[in-house]
C-alpha cells in the first residue's frame, strides 16, 4: 500500500489523537471518521429487515440461546478482570 505524508498542526494533530481509539492507527481513525471505512455502524441497518415475523422469532431465539451458554463465562471473565471473549484465556 502507497502511502503520504501529510503536515497538520499540533491542534489538528491532538483533535485527532483525541478521537482516535487506543489499538487503532491513525490511517484507521481518518478512515473511520471520514467514513471511508468498509464498516458500517449497526444502525445504518435499522429497518433493513425484510424476512418474516416468524424467521425474526427463530433468530431471536437463537441469540437468547447464545447469550445463556455466553453469560457464565462472561460473568467468570469480568469477576477475575480477563478481557470478554468467546474463547478461553
Amino acid at each position: 500500500m502507497a502511502h503520504k505524508t501529510l503536515t497538520i498542526s499540533e491542534e489538528a494533530y491532538s483533535a485527532l489523537a483525541s478521537l482516535k481509539a487506543e489499538d487503532e492507527s491513525f490511517t484507521d481513525a481518518v478512515l473511520r471518521l471520514t467514513g471511508a471505512s468498509n464498516v458500517r455502524p449497526l444502525s445504518s441497518f435499522a429497518g433493513k429487515w425484510h424476512g418474516s415475523i416468524e424467521e425474526s422469532k427463530i433468530i431471536f431465539s437463537r441469540i437468547d440461546r447464545m447469550w445463556e451458554r455466553y453469560r457464565p463465562e462472561l460473568k467468570k471473565r469480568l469477576r477475575y478482570g480477563l478481557k470478554p471473549g468467546l474463547t478461553k484465556a
